[in-house]
């Protein structure tokens, strides 16, 4: 009460600067307690988990989300990126099948599925207690019996359910056991299409019956369908859930046979300071964490949309001899000899020169990179160009082990990786015991450990947001045996897996070696991954300080997306940096209102236009005549 009167006895920039006095004061008050008054059952082991990890105080989503969902009701998170939908969605879920039954994580990438599956190991006693299915992860129809937690891509489960008999029956017992859905990132599972013009109603309605269903919604309603439980909880998150996704999802669980959501459809939670706005004057409810920079580059030419696609043989026209099929191999040969030399002879992306400017002068610690699909690039390709220019950048799907085969040629893996290595340790020394989704899980602790051990999350500072720490990053970085610990607790001495604890160490030892080598980082040391801008949605990894997109995005909302990796919890500062050909920086201008009136500023770098045409002319350009003199003579060896 003395504090109160103080404050309203101040004029009012006074109050401003008492109440942020007060904020490191009431920062040191909070602790995990706070988790306790919304959830008075949390568990010890939980708890401590948590406090490992830095999360002591719940965030605004998670104060309004945790006890709704604790209490069974089937709801729709809509929270900034960033804001922990995922923990205020996984936490209460986990405690409620502690006496039985199992949840299903549906994603709309495999990075994500990953990612949400290490977020559940975490907070079980044992990593086999969660599968993962997806391209890349199939596990065995058995190990689904015993898991609590499945995360799945929905086309992959599909295909799952589709098989043998046997598996199908398998899966269909998972199902009936199923008392939690949850669908991440619902506007992306559940896609909606834009009608406008005259009839527009009458022609969405036709589309909603007669248009083929999502994955998503196909497998949503066969659970619908196969899980008898009336409790059955239904819960989805996204930072861009629009009236048109919200009525979708209603409309999908209306068909509901047994008419749960019938009357009563999944309620809407927002951060309660939001829930308080009148939404209807806010250009968007949602947007990126105002403590995110946002600046693009000009780039003086234009880049091709797509990328040149391969010259295909023509049909045979009647009356015109056929070709035979030694001339179709001949053909053959003389096609991927003028594109062996093409490819030798190809000059760096405009895009990746630029790429490789801003790394230079940004000097992040950390960096993420999205390719657009404006820019006609691939990953792969990408990546073999950056490595030609010193820029180490390694596709995210490699990094977190989701290459179909990592020993074939491939983009940015050496013969020497360590992973390589790790994974044959752990395989000759453990065996069968160790299934594909506790590797991928150790893959992608090893790669968020390569950013996490750069920063360390800071106290509440005056301005009331987290800061970093001013320590060299050997300071910053968690030691050995704390990782040891971490491993141990995590891969478990207890519940279903047990294993020797020669096997644990090496495991243990593995995911130290793998964040101590900074998996996924350059020639510098900084961790630098590189991904398609469709594998953005709800990707997290501590302390990412920039954000480069290559190109522009497709909408605002992917741009939101994209955006929302960096200035996350515990850092809440970063950069996004777009690269935009020609006059595209004025459409990303254009955004600006609809992004929440955020502020682009140009980022200039003189140079760029001279390195671009370096690069260019430092390549030599080979005569149509050489390309057939070269294939020809393959066709002679061939002969």
């Amino acid at each position: 009460p003395v504090d109160v009167m103080v404050a309203f006895s101040l004029p009012r920039p006074a109050i401003h600067l008492y109440a942020l006095s007060l904020l490191p004061a009431a920062h040191a008050m909070c602790s995990s307690s706070s988790f306790l008054k919304l959830i008075p059952s949390l568990p010890t082991s939980i708890e401590s988990a948590l406090a490992a990890r830095g999360i002591d105080t719940p965030t605004p989503i998670q104060k309004a989300a945790l006890p709704r969902i604790m209490a069974g009701e089937s709801v729709m998170l809509h929270a900034e990126t960033g804001s922990g939908k995922s923990l205020a969605f996984l936490l209460p879920t986990l405690l409620r099948l502690h006496d039985g039954g199992k949840m299903f994580v549906i994603a709309p990438t495999r990075e994500l599925a990953v990612q949400l599956a290490n977020e559940a190991a975490s907070l079980l006693p044992s990593p086999n207690a969660v599968q993962i299915v997806a391209i890349g992860a199939t596990p065995a129809p058995m190990a689904l019996l015993d898991a609590i937690t499945v995360t799945c891509t929905a086309p992959e489960m599909l295909a799952l359910m589709d098989m043998a008999p046997d598996v199908a029956g398998v899966l269909e017992a998972v199902i009936r056991e199923c008392r939690v859905v949850i669908l991440d990132e619902l506007d992306t599972l559940l896609p909606t299409d834009t009608v406008y013009g005259p009839r527009a109603a009458e022609r969405k309605r036709h589309a909603n019956r007669k248009g083929a269903e999502a994955p998503a919604q196909m497998l949503l309603r066969r659970v619908l369908e196969a899980c008898p439980a009336a409790d059955l909880q239904v819960i989805a998150a996204s930072a861009t859930v629009s009236r048109s996704s919200r009525l979708k999802f209603a409309r999908v669980l209306r068909r509901d046979p047994l008419a749960r959501w019938y009357d009563a459809p999944p309620e809407v939670i927002r951060p309660l300071e939001l829930s308080a706005q009148d939404l209807s004057k806010v250009p968007r409810a949602v947007g990126v964490p105002s403590c995110v920079r946002h600046m693009f580059v000009r780039l003086p030419i234009r880049i091709k949309g797509m990328p040149a696609k391969p010259m295909k043989l023509k049909q045979n026209q009647p009356g015109k001899r056929r070709i035979t099929l030694k001339q179709k191999r001949l053909e053959r040969l003389r096609t991927a000899a003028a594109a062996t030399a093409a490819e030798q002879a190809e000059s760096i992306h405009p895009l990746l020169i630029s790429l490789k400017a801003v790394l230079d002068v940004v000097k992040p610690a950390s960096a993420l990179v999205f390719i657009c699909r404006s820019s006609g690039l691939t990953v792969r390709r990408a990546a073999k160009q950056l490595r030609r220019i010193n820029v180490h950048a390694r596709p995210l799907h490699e990094a977190i082990g989701l290459e179909h085969d990592p020993r074939r040629e491939s983009s940015v893996i050496d013969a020497a990786d360590p992973l390589l290595a790790i994974d044959d340790g752990i395989a000759n020394q453990i065996g069968d015991s160790l299934d594909s989704s506790v590797m991928l899980q150790l893959r992608h602790r090893a790669v968020s450990d390569s950013f996490s051990r750069l920063i360390q999350p800071a106290p509440l500072g005056a301005n009331g947001q987290n800061g970093k720490h001013d320590g060299e990053h050997d300071e910053q970085r968690r030691s050995a045996d704390d990782r040891d610990v971490e491993c141990d607790s995590a891969l478990g001495r207890t519940g279903s897996f047990a294993v020797e604890s020669g096997a644990t160490s090496m495991m243990a030892d593995a995911v130290a070696t793998v964040a101590g080598n900074a998996e996924g980082s350059d020639a510098s040391g900084r961790p630098l991954l590189l991904t398609f801008e469709d594998m953005a949605r709800g990707l997290h990894f501590d302390g990412v300080e920039l954000v480069v997109i290559l190109g522009l995005p497709d909408s605002p909302s992917t741009y939101l997306h994209l955006a929302g990796r960096t200035g996350r919890q515990p850092v809440l500062n970063g950069t996004v940096v777009t690269v935009c050909a020609g006059n595209a920086f004025s459409q990303l201008e254009g955004w600006s209102v609809c992004l929440g009136n955020v502020v682009f500023e140009e980022l200039r770098l003189p140079a760029l236009k001279n390195a671009i045409a370096a690069q260019t002319r430092s390549v030599p350009a080979q005569s149509t005549r050489s390309k057939a003199l070269k294939a020809q003579d393959q066709i002679v060896q061939v002969r």
